[in-house]
């Protein structure tokens, strides 16, 4: 993707420096900030999405990013929670075989049945990163490079989450 206006300011970002919210709009442009995000990451990269869209985390840069984010960092750790296990196994999604390759630092969990109601898609970032869309079929979102308040508060949501998701046969199948 070339270089363009909406894209420029996630280029300049920098993870726990640039303050402020970034406006996302258009599916190009929150692909372009999932991956802003994970490539500065160093210690955890937490996803949460009712399912992981292929037009934005089955980018290649993403899987390539995170695969170097796991192997490079003794700590990192990718967790990504999703509502359709079975949907995400079907489309043979990047992620899902990245977290089998490197499964002792990358897990993907089916939500519990308690957060149902739970529509948005988020990624944390280390300390200070964030993207949140509200409304994941309208790509659009806001992205922070430091909000370690916000992330807090959300962090904490996301390890409820987590502690209560389902470890699911469907994303454990390795493929032939």
């Amino acid at each position: 993707m070339g270089t363009n206006a909406s894209t420029e300011p996630l280029r300049a970002a920098r993870l726990g420096e640039t303050p402020g919210e970034i406006p996302l709009e258009g599916r190009e442009v929150v692909r372009e900030a999932v991956w802003a995000l994970s490539r500065q990451a160093r210690d955890r990269v937490w996803i949460a999405a009712p399912r992981l869209d292929l037009r934005i985390f089955g980018d290649p840069r993403l899987e390539s990013t995170l695969s170097a984010f796991l192997r490079a960092h003794r700590r990192a750790r990718v967790r990504v929670l999703v509502q359709d296990a079975r949907a995400l196994a079907r489309v043979d999604h990047p992620l899902l075989r990245l977290s089998q390759r490197l499964s002792s630092r990358m897990a993907i969990r089916r939500q519990s049945e308690d957060f149902a109601g739970f529509h948005e898609t988020w990624l944390l970032a280390d300390e200070a990163g964030l993207m949140r869309m509200p409304h994941p079929d309208r790509y659009t979102a806001t992205a922070w490079f430091s909000a370690a308040q916000e992330l807090r508060e959300l962090s904490g949501e996301f390890e409820i989450m987590w502690v209560s998701a389902v470890l699911d046969p469907d994303l454990r199948r390795l493929g032939v």
